[in-house]
């Protein structure tokens, strides 16, 4: 069985999420109250949380754009929160665009770890990605 990194942590925030979608009426909440939600939820758990940290994405010593990962867990861990209601976001949720949003998180951030939820629609899903698993492979 292959050893994550930061899998406690990470199973213990999987655990908020779930805790999360079985409040009631939250298919109303909008992601900004969402990540709200999630980001109160983690420093219940004991979590050090930053919402929205803001940093500059460069290439060479040009300023291209600003970052802003949904929450920051523990200085480690990235989470984006993602919401999606209909056939066409629905359709969304599956490409890369998403995933290449984490990973340039990673990347530009330092961060080790990623983690992208779900909310909305008729499926609730998650994703992670690990920087070294991608690392190896570029």
């Amino acid at each position: 069985m292959k050893h994550y990194y930061k899998a406690e942590t990470t199973e213990k925030i999987i655990g908020v999420y779930n805790r999360i979608l079985k409040i009631p009426g939250r298919m109303g909440y909008n992601q900004s109250e969402l990540r709200q939600i999630f980001a109160s939820h983690l420093r219940e758990q004991g979590f050090d949380v930053i919402e929205e940290c803001s940093f500059t994405s460069q290439i060479r010593d040009d300023v291209v754009g600003e970052k802003r990962p949904d929450i920051i867990v523990n200085d480690e861990i990235v989470i984006e929160i993602k919401t999606c209601a209909g056939p066409k976001e629905q359709k969304q949720v599956r490409s890369n665009k998403h995933r290449e949003q984490v990973k340039l998180y990673l990347i530009l951030g330092q961060w080790p770890v990623g983690l992208c939820f779900y909310f909305g629609g008729q499926n609730f899903s998650m994703f992670r990605i690990d920087k070294e698993q991608f690392q190896k492979r570029d």
